[in-house]
């Protein structure tokens, strides 16, 4: 009895500190953080919004679009129904890798991804601080499998001011490397 004790504590033991290293879980694979392109915004005024997703190492996300139908794009969605409209959304070029759970090369996202959209203030905004609510959806994979899809939400404060009050463009290291498409909706 005593030794069938022992045995059980050590096996507790054993899988207790074997826990973090055995788990598969996908919640520290992708963290995302919001970035304006301005300083503060005008009610009618365009600007920019970048939400930058570090993918952390073993780890990627599938590109938008993807290349394999059982596989679901990683998406940036905004809320719009609180004084903001979303012009375009622009997606990075992706790069190609092979993977065990994959006949055909995937396009994916790995180390770092930056999403981003082209957004518009309404005219009649209020002026104020706001929260512009965003949704990263995507699914990460490592070399042999993909979790189950996942969700990020974001809330980016936007500060509107006046026409009169000047505005300056900022986190343009980051900007500069976003491609929008020519035309906007």
């Amino acid at each position: 009895m005593a030794k069938t004790k022992i045995w059980l504590s050590m096996l507790i033991a054993a899988a207790f500190f074997c826990l973090p290293s055995l788990s598969s879980g996908d919640e520290e694979a992708v963290q995302a953080r919001g970035l304006l392109s301005r300083d503060k915004i005008h009610p009618g005024e365009t600007f920019k919004v970048a939400v930058v997703l570090t993918i952390n190492g073993g780890w990627h996300v599938n590109a938008n679009p993807v290349n394999d139908e059982f596989l679901l794009p990683t998406t940036l969605t905004a809320e719009e129904d609180n004084g903001f409209k979303v012009l375009q959304t622009s997606y990075p070029k992706p790069r190609t890798g092979k993977f065990e759970y994959s006949e055909v090369e995937l396009q994916i996202y790995s180390t770092e991804a930056v999403l981003a959209i082209m957004a518009k203030a309404d005219q009649g905004l209020a002026l104020g601080g706001h929260k512009l609510k965003l949704k990263v959806s995507y699914q990460a994979c490592n070399d042999r499998f993909c979790m189950p899809p996942k969700e990020i939400g974001l809330e980016i404060p936007v500060e509107v001011v006046p026409a009169s009050q000047p505005g300056r463009d900022i986190n343009q290291d980051i900007f500069a490397k976003i491609e929008f498409p020519k035309e906007i909706k």
